[in-house]
């Protein structure tokens, strides 16, 4: 029974992606807590919907 608690495939911290250039450019950079540089914002295609809210006086 406590098998069945147990992952079924163990994935090894060591094996993380390769880090290239274009992971780079769109990282965040920090030096200490301070943000130096922010990353490139949403990929194209990617945009948010726009939203209107109306509030209705009278209580």
């Amino acid at each position: 029974m406590r098998d069945a608690t147990i992952a079924s495939e163990w994935v090894d911290p060591d094996d993380a992606p390769e880090i290239t250039d274009e992971w780079i450019e769109q990282a965040d950079q920090y030096q200490g807590n301070t943000l130096v540089r922010r990353g490139r914002g949403r990929p194209t295609g990617c945009q948010k919907p726009a939203t209107t809210v109306r509030f209705e006086g009278g209580a």
